[in-house]
């Protein structure tokens, strides 16, 4: 099983026990975004590393 059918079946149950769901993704129209309560955007145009 992959990671994505593993959190497809959790947040799932999750929302079936009421449960509100927060994601923070880079992509406002992810799976995970449109199945969240709330979902916050965090887009950097740089990948990895940290910023000095």
């Amino acid at each position: 099983m992959e990671n994505t059918e593993v959190l497809i079946g959790t947040i799932a149950t999750l929302k079936k026990n009421e449960a509100k769901i927060i994601s923070i993704t880079g992509f406002a129209d992810s799976w995970i975004a449109q199945h969240s309560d709330v979902h916050l955007l965090a887009y950097s145009n740089k990948e990895g590393g940290l910023s000095r």
